[in-house]
């Protein structure tokens, strides 16, 4: 009798209908996908499941960003957040080969060698001008020197990452694994027949993992192409004994084994500023319908919903979940071109401003952990010390200072760095006047267009943070005394290669006691260039003022940056005619012309308030051009 009644209960099964295979055609919009996450979300009958992928991404996310997570699936409930043992198994397997670390040391060596073989094919190219290019020689080397060496910091930083960091990363992972694992031992029953199933799957090319197929062994390891399958059928038993009605998978595959196919990308409103900070998005992720149709016959879930990081990260952040760690490691994930990064760090400035709270940036270096030396016995930055060592440095005769600088430029034939000349007794002890000069001797000589002291000036900037305080703090002081001044005048206008450099560090704490001393020298001399140093940091804003030609044409006729006037509309000089320094254009936008003017009288461009005026192209006549070098100066009233 109970043999038959088995006979008569699966009868029923086989009788039972089947759900429809439904292919999507509607087009998804941010808010349908974002608001349909927040209605499962919502649902006690909806489970969210780990994969792989995800882990691996989430190891090396911060631990703050972690806990924005944790935060939001302990809010949904733990009973309802599931990590596959074939996910926690694949995720032990890529710690125990390395997986992270390799990554990681592969980016580092490819970084470092990028850097050294740039620079290597450019170096030949930069003394030569090109077309448009405002900058001088000088600047445009200190500037590709600068960025190359910050890339091979970047490697650095990439090769400490896995010693300092990776392990405590990998354990707040493996707790989580251990919290949310799924209690199940359908990992092994479905092992006995997984190959076979492939086969059959992947010919017929049935999501997901067909696109794994061709997976092949190394070194005698298993090619794991059957995983995708595994964790699929893991799922689909285990959401069908609890009896889940929707299925929400948190993964970073974007394969159309998972996903829909031929889906496309979605309209961006550039209003919203969720929307906008991500530039390139994928197509929001859609299930494969063979996915949903196998999850609804097999396992009676009625929704299926894919989900990866970006995604994620936005839901969050649209739906005011805390989240501001998560999103900034899941979508500040593309470089923008150079004007877009100008533009959006004016706008940065521009709203400090705006609330009267621009405070000193960067104050998670301000704690020296680490130096590459200890300040010498020598070197003192009382403010007494410091205005006797600018005093100093203004004068020829240093033996000290002319030996090291000899060392670093005259004798140093195989145009060794200057990091090989710290570490040298020469250096060592020197003491505060002697830093003072060597740093403004230095400008001096990159001023008068000598390549090695410009590299050596630029490295140096470039290794402040690094340095102790007090020779950061010489150093500084001498690099401003170059920029500044000339002789015991003042430079009109100020300039120096590394100028722009120099002031984007001006917030820094090295730099306090330097522009103290800076400032303090123009009140005695009675003037002041256009723009003081000032550890504020202040944003300069740009007044234009124009003339009508025709129709929706303008013309400049002044502007003002920090209501100063920068133009001359008679300007008599043809080499500081806005025509000369744009290359022979007759128009160009207000931004051009304000940041041409920056660069040549001494503003710092990085500090320009952004506004819609800026991107107004304007045009210009033959003789309106930039002020005179003697107009850079400016009296002090007492």
């Amino acid at each position: 009798m109970r043999g038959k009644h088995k006979r008569f209960v699966a009868a029923k099964e086989i009788k039972r209908p089947l759900p429809p295979l439904t292919i999507p055609t509607d087009v998804q919009s941010f808010e349908d996908y974002f608001a349909r996450l927040q209605i499962l979300q919502n649902r006690v009958d909806t489970h969210i499941y780990f994969d792989t992928s995800f882990l691996v991404w989430l190891t090396g996310v911060s631990g703050d960003g972690r806990a924005e997570l944790r935060s939001w699936l302990h809010a949904i409930g733990r009973n309802r957040i599931h990590i596959p043992v074939w996910a926690a198994h694949e995720y032990l397997r890529h710690h125990v080969t390395g997986l992270i670390s390799n990554q990681l040391r592969e980016v580092a060596g490819n970084l470092h060698n990028a850097a050294n073989d740039s620079y290597a094919v450019l170096r030949p190219y930069l003394d030569t001008p090109i077309r448009g290019e405002h900058r001088s020689l000088a600047e445009i080397q200190t500037s590709v020197r600068k960025t190359l060496i910050d890339v091979k910091r970047l490697a650095g930083f990439a090769s400490k990452w896995s010693n300092e960091n990776y392990q405590a990363h990998v354990n707040d992972i493996f707790k989580m694994i251990n919290d949310y694992g799924v209690q199940s031992a359908s990992v092994f029953d479905n092992l006995h027949d997984i190959e076979v199933l492939e086969k059959s799957r992947y010919t017929g090319r049935i999501p997901p993992g067909f696109k794994d197929q061709k997976k092949k062994e190394k070194d005698g390891v298993g090619s794991n192409s059957f995983g995708d399958l595994e964790f699929w059928r893991e799922i689909l038993r285990h959401s069908k004994d609890i009896r889940a009605k929707s299925v929400i998978i948190l993964s970073n595959d974007r394969k159309n084994d998972w996903l829909m196919g031929a889906q496309p990308a979605p309209m961006v409103d550039r209003e919203d500023e969720v929307i906008s900070a991500k530039r390139n998005w994928n197509p929001i992720p859609r299930a494969h319908p063979m996915l949903s149709f196998e999850a609804r016959a097999s396992a009676g879930v009625e929704e299926l919903v894919l989900t990866d990081t970006v995604y994620l990260a936005t839901y969050f952040k649209k739906s005011g979940i805390p989240c501001q760690s998560f999103f900034n490691a899941a979508v500040d994930v593309e470089l923008p071109e150079p004007p877009e990064f100008d533009k959006s760090v004016r706008k940065a400035i521009k709203a400090t401003a705006v609330a009267g709270q621009i405070e000193a940036r960067g104050k998670d270096h301000e704690v020296r952990t680490e130096t590459l030396f200890k300040d010498g016995p020598n070197v003192l930055i009382a403010p007494l010390k410091l205005n006797l060592a600018f005093t100093t440095s203004g004068k020829l005769d240093h033996p000290q200072g002319k030996a090291f600088v000899g060392a670093v430029l005259e004798d140093n034939t195989e145009a060794r760095g200057i990091t090989d000349f710290l570490q040298q007794e020469l250096f060592k002890l020197a003491d505060t006047g002697t830093l003072v000069w060597v740093a403004r001797a230095l400008v001096s000589r990159s001023q008068a267009g000598d390549s090695l002291a410009v590299a050596h000036c630029s490295d140096l900037l470039g290794m402040m943070d690094e340095l102790p305080l007090g020779t950061a703090t010489c150093l500084y002081l001498g690099f401003l005394a170059g920029a500044y001044f000339d002789g015991d005048d003042l430079r009109a206008p100020p300039s120096a290669p590394i100028f722009q450099d120099l002031l984007a560090l001006q917030h820094r704490p090295f730099a306090a006691q330097p522009i103290a001393v800076i400032t303090g020298k123009f009140r005695k001399l009675h003037k002041k260039p256009l723009y003081l140093p000032d550890a504020a940091m202040p944003g300069l804003a740009v007044t234009v003022q124009l003339k009508d030609v025709s129709g929706s044409r303008s013309s400049i006729v002044g502007l003002q940056i920090n209501g100063l006037g920068v133009l001359d509309a008679a300007q008599s000089d043809e080499e500081l005619t806005l025509s000369h320094l744009l290359d022979g254009q007759a128009s160009a936008t207000v931004r051009s012309i304000a940041e041409t003017a920056g660069q040549m009288l001494g503003f710092p461009v990085a500090q320009i308030l952004n506004t819609a005026e800026l991107d107004r192209e304007v045009e210009f006549g033959p003789t309106i051009g930039l002020i005179a070098p003697s107009e850079t100066v400016l009296l002090i009233d007492e």
